[in-house]
């Protein structure tokens, strides 16, 4: 009996020693940056691609590389993490090289077997937008934002050739199955091609939209390109416009040939996808499952079943002849646009698509989701914690003002107020009261309305902004709040009506560029500010003067927040860093480096010993201030 207990507990003990990174952790929180704590989110979905056995999937996002199983869904690997967003990935012909764009304007070659970096090709300015291997997989093209066209020897890195012309903002490349033709595509319209020997341009293909994608026939003697709701489909010796699909009722974002080139697959904004017969012209299917746009799409090398990624922060893989779905790849999710702790620190609440109508709720110890509100109405604006953390508040497209119950994840209700441009107005952000009985909305119109939370009825008007109020503040004390419209200032009002009034406080200038955020220290005595003129400055908030100006970060200021405790300031940037500075001075303390993308929001746990930060890249970063 005791030489049966010890060997259960040596099985234990040498099981925890060599546990493989998949069961050791949650793959969330593989890599995470120093003085991380957690990862909420695994990236935005920026391109999939099968693996040339058809056995794994490449998944380019905002934090770096995932490798999924393609038959089980589970994470094998994160590569390249919170190095820079990958929206290039290619594999080569013979299946033995995977090509992605990496940090510092570089291309990275991964052996597709051990997965271990190879080689880091050097020099594409701008940064790689789109990655192609021509057939026998020696040569890789790229294209960038700057341009020109690249042309990379794989086995030396250097670059053979370059290819001129309209090449900015570019993003897609792509070889033709004989090798003798590169064409390319992007925002500014039209589709491009190149001689691949003589690199001389051989024709433009006007459009009237910009062109996101394209695609080769597997035989080589079409080209499908995307023409706002359309595909469009050109003869590729002569330059001649063979046929349009036309049906989707959304933008077209994603296309893909089957193997055979019998099906051709498009996405769209309308978050479908559908499956065209290349021969008749015909619709074939409708595949209906994805909540957002479908952004990237790639059949496995068999044609039997393809895989398409959407910013509703899911990849889906489809039966190609059924249409039916065959499983689903969950934990990604769009450009995180705001986040928020609860007053007691123990839930967030962020609003993550680029412009999607969820909110999500994540437990901040668990760090799982928890809830999905979904917006019915119109895409979500901004959100806010009431004080007790009973209720969640959201401003939408379409004129609502959204309540939801956060215990039980229900709607409590909403209410709207009339106006001439219809049912309601945009609004653009929202606040609470300190005492949880009043709500303040800025609205489009440059309106600024104050409601009463307990029956949804107008309490008073405010009227000075000439523009959209995008962001607005309660001061602690709740006497008054702080509202910013599209200009370079803030104004400072009453919260309550005076002879009749709206009393305006003070306008506060000093800014030379948009503000981006603002923050009410703990006290009410100091408002913070950011800019895209990449400087916060922060503001006496009794004489309406700048205090200090915060100078260091070399991007817009994209946001700002106080700890609970005074002693610090955050602000997060364009250049991917959060700064931490003396809340009484204006020193800087300190700089959190880990993001990829502009970091969008900023929000403080109750005990001001954790900071949650929300960012372009698709991932909430929880850090520890202590």
């Amino acid at each position: 009996m005791k030489l049966t207990r010890f060997l259960i507990l040596m099985f234990f003990i040498l099981s925890s020693l060599f546990l493989t990174p998949a069961f050791a952790e949650e793959p969330s929180q593989w890599h995470l940056p120093d003085g991380v704590k957690a990862r909420l989110g695994k990236g935005n979905i920026e391109k999939v691609k099968f693996s040339k056995d058809g056995k794994q999937l490449a998944i380019g996002t905002g934090i770096g590389i995932w490798i999924y199983d393609a038959h089980t869904y589970q994470e094998l690997v994160l590569l390249n993490a919170n190095k820079e967003p990958v929206g290039a990935v290619a594999y080569s012909p013979d299946g033995q090289v995977l090509a992605t764009d990496g940090p510092d304007d570089t291309i990275q070659l991964w052996d597709a077997s051990t997965l271990q970096r190879k080689m880091t090709i050097v020099g594409q300015p701008g940064g790689p937008t789109s990655i192609a291997f021509n057939s026998d997989g020696l040569l890789l093209a790229s294209s960038s934002w700057n341009g020109p066209i690249h042309l990379w020897d794989v086995k030396t890195g250097q670059s053979k050739a370059t290819f001129e012309g309209d090449t900015k903002m570019i993003t897609h490349v792509a070889f033709s199955p004989d090798d003798k033709t590169v064409a390319a595509c992007g925002i500014g319209g039209g589709i491009l091609l190149w001689d691949t020997q003589t690199t001389q341009l051989l024709a433009t293909l006007e459009l009237r939209h910009g062109v996101g994608s394209l695609a080769f026939s597997p035989d080589g003697k079409t080209l499908a390109g995307l023409n706002g709701y359309e595909i469009w489909l050109w003869n590729v010796s002569s330059g001649q416009h063979l046929e349009t699909f036309e049906g989707h009722r959304g933008l077209v974002e994603s296309i893909a040939y089957s193997p055979d080139g019998k099906t051709l697959a498009s996405g769209s904004s309308d978050s479908t996808i559908r499956l065209w017969n290349t021969e008749s012209g015909q619709l074939n299917t409708i595949l209906e499952g994805h909540t957002d746009t479908i952004v990237t799409l790639d059949f496995s090398p068999d044609g039997r079943t393809l895989a398409s990624g959407s910013k509703d922060g899911t990849i889906r893989l489809w039966d190609s002849l059924s249409g039916k779905q065959k499983g689903i790849i969950k934990g990604h999710i769009s450009f995180v646009r705001d986040v928020a702790f609860s007053p007691d620190g123990r839930t967030l609440a962020s609003f993550s698509n680029s412009s999607g109508p969820e909110i999500w709720l994540w437990d901040a110890v668990s760090k799982k989701r928890i809830a999905v509100f979904r917006e019915s109405d119109g895409d979500v604006n901004a959100i806010a914690f009431s004080p007790d953390g009973k209720t969640l508040v959201n401003v939408n497209n379409n004129g609502k003002i959204r309540l939801w119950d956060t215990i039980t994840g229900q709607e409590q209700r909403y209410f709207e107020y009339p106006s001439r441009f219809g049912t309601g107005r945009i609004y653009k952000s929202i606040a609470y009261s300190p005492d949880g009985k009043t709500l303040v909305s800025g609205s489009i119109d440059g309106t600024i309305r104050l409601w009463n939370v307990s029956d949804g009825k107008l309490q008073s008007t405010f009227e000075g902004h000439t523009d959209s109020v995008n962001f607005i503040k309660f001061s602690p004390d709740g006497s008054k709040f702080a509202s910013v419209g599209s200009a370079e200032t803030i104004v400072l009002w009453t919260s309550e009506t005076r002879f009749g009034k709206n009393l305006r406080l003070a306008t506060l200038k000093g800014h030379t560029k948009r503000i981006r955020a603002i923050a009410f220290s703990p006290d009410g005595r100091t408002l913070a500010s950011g800019s895209d003129d990449s400087t916060i400055i922060l503001w006496n908030v009794e004489t309406g003067q700048p205090q200090a100006t915060l100078e260091g970060h070399t991007e817009p200021v994209a946001s700002v927040a106080y700890s609970p405790n005074k002693s610090i300031m955050a602000s997060g940037s364009g250049d991917r860093t959060i700064r931490l500075w003396d809340a009484k001075t204006g020193k800087h303390q300190g700089t959190l480096i880990g993001h990829t993308r502009e970091v969008t929001s900023l929000s403080f746990s109750s005990d001001g010993n954790v900071l949650a930060s929300g960012s372009l890249e698709g991932a909430l970063l929880l850090w520890e201030v202590k």
